[in-house]
Formats: C-alpha cells, structure tokens, sequence
C-alpha cells in the first residue's frame, strides 16, 4: 500500500505543474458578437493571462497580458490620465541579464492621453500590456 501511495503521489507531482500551465486564446478566431471591450489594467477577462518574468527569482515580476484577437483596433483612454499601451511578442529574451517580453518591430508604445483614440494593430502571437487601474476601451476595425 505504502509503494502505490508513493508511487500515485510522485505522478500528481508529475501533472499538477502542466495542467497549471496557461493557455494562450486562439487570437484567429473571432468570438461571436465581438466588437469591442474596456479593458482595466490589471483586471482580469477572457482574453488575460498572468505573464511572468525572472520566475523563482527574487526578481520575479507578474502582471496581466491581454490576448485579444488578432485584428486593427481603435483604442481609447476612458481614464482621466494618460495611459500606455505596449504590444509585446509571447517570446521571452535576456537583456543584460533580465528576462523581458519581445517587442515586434516598428510597433512602438501608445501613448494615449484621456479622452484621445489610436490606432493599434495585433498580430497573432501579440499581445497588450495597460498598466493597473488604466481603462481602455479597444474597438475591433477589422480582423486580420
């Protein structure tokens, strides 16, 4: 009885990790009736996931990453501040002994002031950061 306990408590240990894992949305598919959303930094949707960097590290650092389908959207600061919205690639990379998130090429933050709109492109594989308590609401153009 002692082995089979042993033994079922080494495979949980075993599967509990990967089925904690995240799974990113499937940003080609566009969810029926999906127009837009407000976004709140830091709060979570349907389209968030827990992005970690420098993980088991005193330097371990989470915060919300926003998965939306892939498309063109008009982006509005519905907050009182300005507010920044950065596009990063679901790739890490070390720089100078940091982990961080890729940024795509020639796609730069927004910065949005209250009340102002943008435009903003998301590929696949993308996805959007908006600091904590900033509400942004994204408007989909077209999907890509």
């Amino acid at each position: 009885m002692k082995k089979v306990f042993s033994l079922i408590l080494a495979f949980s240990m075993l599967i509990l990790p990967t089925m904690a894992e995240q799974i990113v949305p499937d940003q080609t598919i566009i969810p029926e009736g999906f127009e837009s959303i407000v976004i709140v930094g830091g709060e979570e949707n349907d389209f968030c996931l827990d992005m970690t960097l420098n993980a088991n590290t005193e330097f371990e650092y989470t915060y919300k990453g926003y998965f939306l389908p892939a498309g063109s959207y008009k982006v509005t600061n519905q907050g009182e501040y300005p507010v920044q919205v950065t596009i990063y690639i679901n790739e890490k990379q070390k720089v100078e002994g940091w982990e961080e998130f890729k940024t795509p090429e020639e796609k730069f933050p927004l910065l949005i002031f209250a009340g102002d709109t943008k435009e903003l492109v998301l590929d696949e594989g993308e996805f959007v950061k908006i600091s904590d308590g900033n509400t942004v609401l994204f408007e989909l153009i077209s999907a890509e």
